[in-house]
């Protein structure tokens, strides 16, 4: 009860509104598309940056499409971890290109959609001593708890808040969840 295993900040809603507003076979198909076109251009922006001839870029992006945790995850059951890796790949593109402040808005922006996932690059960029990707991350987080503050209530994101600290604290987690058998358990010991 009240775990939530995929849960995401309110304003990513906003990404999902037109998918919203279609009939769900024609969302399916539009969602299916739009996380293809997503995947595929990220894959395409990150084999332009190796001296590859055609020939191997176009078997690597095959070879990436027929990935099987990205057919059955994203293309068949719909999750978003195309968006998740075409983040990666900004902030990869913009490191690789010296632009630190905007890999940091890139990972702010990963860091806001899917803490989980980004936590791990925000540990690397402290310890690579990556300041201004630090420092503009941390403003656009700034930036984007304001405005959600702005549209939804402060009530609204102190729930989120709570909730997404639940939810990753993996020692509650698993300890809430040993403590709720143990408590089922005590109780049906009980009742016979």
């Amino acid at each position: 009860p009240g775990l939530l295993m995929f849960f995401y900040p309110p304003l990513v809603a906003l990404i999902f509104l037109p998918f919203a507003l279609l009939p769900l076979i024609h969302a399916y198909a539009a969602w299916t598309m739009a996380s293809l076109l997503v995947f595929s251009l990220s894959v395409v922006f990150i084999l332009r940056q190796f001296d590859l001839d055609k020939k191997t870029d176009f078997l690597l992006y095959l070879l990436a499409l027929t990935y099987v945790p990205f057919m059955s995850d994203c293309m068949i059951a719909g999750q978003t971890s195309a968006i998740s890796f075409c983040i990666y790949a900004l902030i990869y593109l913009c490191l690789k290109s010296r632009k630190e402040i905007l890999s940091g808005l890139f990972l702010g922006a990963g860091f806001y959609y899917k803490p989980t996932l980004f936590v791990i690059f925000c540990i690397l960029m402290i310890l690579r001593k990556k300041w201004k990707v630090i420092r503009s991350s941390f403003f656009f987080l700034l930036a984007m708890s304001f405005i959600s503050m702005t549209v939804l209530g402060l009530r609204e994101c102190l729930d989120y808040l709570g909730l997404s600290l639940d939810n990753l604290a993996l020692g509650k987690l698993i300890g809430g969840m040993a403590t709720e058998m143990l408590l089922t358990k005590g109780a049906n010991l009980r009742a016979l």
